[in-house]
């Protein structure tokens, strides 16, 4: 059986791909910094009940971290939702897995998590196979120009 961990994981995958699709079809009439902005007054109110519950007022040395952070993640989704307008998506998706292995990296430096067999086994299927999609695709499109 599933655990709450696994479960909200999955939960957040959903979440995430929908937000693709809704990046790449507003990406046809909507602007970057417009998408962003939706983004943004959509997330204000998802987030602010579950942060009112376990608010602590920051302390001074904690607003350059928040404010990077602001900064970072802004960037961040201007650049994705940039790429979701220009790009196909199918040639984004396997880059967007390198997640994985930032993550891995991340967790090995700052927190000393040396990531188990199990998690090199799914890390190796997740990548092949969103290669493989992606060379499919290609290849299919290429078909579909010659003929």
């Amino acid at each position: 059986m599933l655990d709450t961990g696994a479960l909200l994981v999955l939960f957040s995958s959903l979440l995430w791909s929908v937000a693709l699709i809704d990046i790449k079809v507003l990406g046809r009439t909507e602007s970057t910094l417009t998408i962003t902005a939706y983004v943004t007054v959509l997330l204000i109110p998802m987030t602010f009940l579950p942060a009112v519950l376990v608010w602590q007022t920051p302390g001074l040395d904690m607003w350059g971290w928040l404010i990077f952070i602001g900064v970072i993640g802004t960037l961040g989704q201007l650049v994705v939702t940039e790429a979701l307008k220009i790009a196909d998506i199918t040639v984004l998706m396997p880059l967007d897995f390198l997640k994985l292995v930032w993550a891995a990296f991340l967790g090995i430096v700052f927190f000393a998590e040396i990531p188990d067999f199990l998690t090199w086994v799914g890390a190796a299927i997740v990548f092949s196979s969103s290669f493989y999609i992606a060379w499919r695709e290609a290849k299919l499109r290429r078909a579909a120009r010659v003929a």
